[in-house]
């Protein structure tokens, strides 16, 4: 069996109580390079509780910079104390643990794995009331889920695309239009039932609101806003509707 991880690098191999191995090391992200680990089962395949293909990044700085996983150590309570290594020297109590979210599909309902408090994202915004273990997607997009343990340490799995969604299991988004998408400013918004829209909230990509607009919901001016990309939460009824904007 070869697993192999372009451009990556090793730093060590672990074997856990339960006969788990994980490779330890980095791998390039832009022009530096971030820690990760590659777990394997016992049989030597990869351990796809742990990450897409037995990957995950464990980046232990949260800052841009190269680095790489040199040591790590399992507590009893299935958490564990990390250190890293680059031009300094890092180390992180509880900087991982062992209870990952790990995001699955079935049909169009998504699960992970993990215990704690739930909290699930669309595109980097918190969807509203999906804080179960499975969370049933109404649209495509990129979506991760956020778990938090009973000592508030907290994890964010990977990113699950979404990308083949029934146009049926969609019917809710399909109803709101945002026109024109690229914009430079103005932005028109239809809903196909004519229901009233009772709030609109624009978020940036870290997640942030940044405004919210509940009066003359047709139409939306952002050009005071910075050029990038936005989500448009869209409130009608008991509905959410989420939609991407550019603004250029």
């Amino acid at each position: 069996l070869v697993h192999y991880v372009s451009g990556g690098d090793t730093t060590g191999m672990q074997l856990f109580a339960d006969e788990k191995i994980l490779v330890r090391g980095s791998i390039p992200e832009g022009f530096s390079s971030v820690g990760c680990g590659i777990r394997f089962l016992a049989d030597g395949t990869p351990d796809t509780t742990f990450g897409a293909n037995g990957l995950r990044v464990i980046d232990i700085k949260e800052v841009s910079g190269s680095e790489a996983l040199n040591s790590l150590l399992v507590l009893s309570n299935g958490q564990w104390i990390v250190a890293a290594t680059s031009t300094e020297f890092y180390f992180r109590k509880y900087g991982d643990f062992n209870n990952f979210p790990h995001i699955t599909r079935n049909g169009t309902i998504l699960s992970t794995t993990g215990t704690g408090s739930y909290q699930w994202f669309l595109e980097s915004v918190a969807i509203d009331g999906a804080i179960n273990q499975s969370f049933t997607a109404t649209q495509n997009g990129n979506y991760t889920v956020e778990i938090t343990d009973a000592n508030g340490c907290k994890g964010t799995s990977a990113v699950f695309i979404l990308s083949n969604l029934s146009l049926n299991d969609n019917s809710i988004n399909k109803k709101i239009s945002l026109y024109p998408n690229p914009t430079t400013g103005i932005i028109s918004i239809s809903n196909e039932d004519n229901d009233t829209i009772d709030k609109i909230e624009i978020v940036d990509v870290l997640g942030k609101t940044i405004a919210t607009k509940t009066e003359n919901t047709s139409q939306v001016d952002i050009s005071s806003l910075s050029n990038g990309m936005y989500v448009f939460k869209i409130y009608s009824g008991e509905n959410v509707s989420i939609k991407k904007i550019i603004k250029q």
